[in-house]
């Protein structure tokens, strides 16, 4: 038996309280939401994110205290020593957990940082002995690939511990380094505002719903046409995953709290069928789905 799967039956038995995170788009919400029932409210590295949610420099949320950072984008061998020195600075900041997709992060983290890191890349945990190897590196969780059906998301979760499930929000379908909108605009002679721009949408032909797109200095982000919600499944992730995850990209005020509200009203034990009903018919305008739950996106 390899040491990480030895490492990882030793911790499956290992149980902490159920942990909500959700992401925050303005700081003054920080303490809000908190009190709203977000364990760990989530900020965005501004320049280290591959997200469409505002972003925030390290000497804005200096003071912050109680908060996660996203900052999951990759990085170029060029990057390399800024990166090291944004990892210093995050220590001051002395987040609770740091969401990182590029193995740079975990190779150039200081012990202390190491075990706040929660593997992040939106597409690629999807499986077993990937969670395994990352928790034996010695860092605090891995989060689950919201691209997966029910079954697979709980056979990863219910095999290795510390596991997060994205169980709320716009899904992250591609990103590109290229600058796609500027290429249209230009090939297209179009006007408009190309960088952090929340207001554009796709479609594609053979679709009727409309994609959210966004550039920003890093490149180009395309999300899904609907709002994945996991109220029915939530009996089921509990059972097996310590941590969930809120992301309220593209999402209004009023939809976020109650989003964050809702599925703290859950985990404290309410029933998620009522739950998730009445929050349907508050905001199903969303285009709320049960994502690829039901069906994997490769066949």
């Amino acid at each position: 038996m390899y040491p990480f799967q030895r490492m990882a039956n030793t911790l499956k038995c290992i149980r902490m309280e159920k942990i909500l995170a959700a992401c925050v788009q303005r700081t003054e919400d920080i303490e809000k939401y908190k009190a709203l029932g977000c364990d760990e409210p989530v900020i965005a590295l501004k320049g280290y994110s591959f997200t469409a949610l505002p972003s925030f420099a390290p000497e804005q949320i200096s003071g912050c205290r109680g908060i996660s950072l996203l900052m999951n984008r990759l990085f170029f061998e060029e990057e390399t020593e800024d990166l090291k020195n944004m990892l210093k600075r995050i220590e001051d900041i002395d987040p609770v957990s740091i969401y990182f997709a590029d193995p740079a992060v975990l190779y150039y983290a200081s012990d202390t940082l190491r075990e706040k890191l929660i593997y992040r890349p939106d597409t690629l945990m999807t499986s077993t002995n990937d969670a395994q190897w990352w928790l034996a590196c010695g860092i605090r969780g891995i989060s689950v690939s919201p691209l997966l059906t029910k079954e697979e998301v709980l056979k990863i979760a219910s095999s290795v511990p510390h596991t997060e499930i994205t169980v709320h929000g716009r899904l992250l379908m591609s990103v590109s380094r290229r600058k796609l909108l500027d290429v249209y605009a230009s090939d297209f002679s179009k006007e408009f505002r190309t960088d952090e721009n929340r207001n554009l949408m796709i479609r594609e032909s053979k679709r009727k719903e409309l994609m959210p797109v966004y550039q920003n200095e890093w490149g180009t982000m395309i999300y899904t046409d609907f709002v994945q919600e996991s109220f029915e499944a939530m009996p089921d992730f509990m059972k097996c995953a310590e941590r969930f995850y809120i992301d309220t990209v593209f999402m209004d005020e009023k939809a976020a709290e109650e989003t964050v509200r809702a599925y703290r009203a859950v985990i404290d034990g309410q029933d998620s069928g009522t739950v998730g009903e009445r929050y349907s018919r508050e905001f199903g305008y969303l285009n709320l789905s049960t994502g690829y739950y039901g069906q994997k996106t490769i066949q």
